[in-house]
């Protein structure tokens, strides 16, 4: 049987911290499972706000994956110190999630900030914490606008000072999607002159750090996959997703796209993941008018 040729990164993780640090310190699973990667040569993606990634034996193994291009570290990272006691009270602090970027990147492992979320009435801390990066080593930028319920974006509005009715209208608040009862996003006006000044920045400073956009579908950016990976060096497979039908696929020498054979050589609970978003696309593309312009 033919083995595939392009192996999935996997995420380490996407909605839980993985390097809750009493719990890895007592338990090492995130660390056993990076010894599983790096035996079998699994590409990595490790999305966190922890610093105990600086610390053996941690950061062995992670010097480990790095000299065989499988790993990527994302520092998420969003407001400076000021507001991170604030919004989120058990994380470290921001110069602390900096300082491990910094020693990450003088051990030659590739490491992002994830500049997420980007929320209304914070943007030249946004902007504050995006020029700190630059100086810390960061090799790449993805932003994401933050995505909240009501409750939260009362929080938000208290914080900052201003009536909840006022901030809804001021940043234009929608609905993030049709069927989402209690999701809200900002509107597009905001987003675009955000983003806007955070290319400001990246030019300023560098006009190699790619920029990548996440989740949001009406624009491009600027790397091979969103996530970043590409800047490992490595060869590895990737799904195809809304961004690649909008703006077609940017192949090269390590990027491999997935078909429906590749699908057949893939192990069998992870074969079943990826034909469920295959098919997901497919009934997505073929539903949403607005996409359906981007296919005319």
């Amino acid at each position: 049987m033919s083995k595939l040729k392009h192996k999935p990164f996997f995420r380490l993780s996407t909605l839980t911290e993985p390097f809750q640090e009493t719990l890895e310190r007592k338990y090492m699973l995130s660390y056993k499972i990076l010894e599983i990667a790096y035996k079998y040569k699994i590409p990595v993606i490790i999305n966190t706000k922890s610093t105990l990634l600086t610390q053996q034996p941690w950061i062995e193994i992670l010097e480990k994956m790095a000299r065989e291009n499988i790993v990527l570290i994302q520092i998420s990272l969003n407001l400076p110190d000021k507001y991170t006691r604030l919004m989120e009270p058990y994380a470290p602090p921001a110069k602390n999630r900096l300082e491990t970027m910094r020693i990450l990147n003088e051990k030659n492992i590739p490491v992002v900030l994830r500049l997420q979320p980007l929320i209304p009435g914070f943007e030249k801390e946004h902007l504050r914490i995006l020029e700190e990066s630059l100086k810390y080593g960061t090799r790449g930028v993805i932003v994401e606008s933050l995505r909240a319920t009501s409750e939260l974006i009362q929080r938000i509005s208290f914080i900052q000072g201003i009536e909840y009715e006022e901030y809804l209208s001021r940043y234009k608040w929608r609905k993030y999607t049709v069927e989402a009862e209690d999701l809200y996003v900002p509107g597009d006006d905001w987003w675009y002159e955000v983003l806007n000044d955070i290319q400001g920045v990246l030019e300023k400073h560098s006009s190699s750090i790619p920029l990548s956009i996440c989740k949001y579908k009406s624009l491009k950016t600027s790397g091979f996959d969103c996530c970043l990976f590409y800047i490992t060096g490595s060869k590895y497979g990737l799904r195809r997703t809304i961004r690649e039908v909008l703006f077609g696929a940017k192949e090269n020498a390590g990027i491999h796209y997935y078909s429906e054979e590749d699908y057949d050589l893939m192990p069998g609970v992870i074969r079943k993941i990826f034909r469920l978003h295959h098919r997901k696309l497919i009934r997505t593309v073929s539903d949403d008018e607005f996409l359906k312009e981007f296919l005319d």
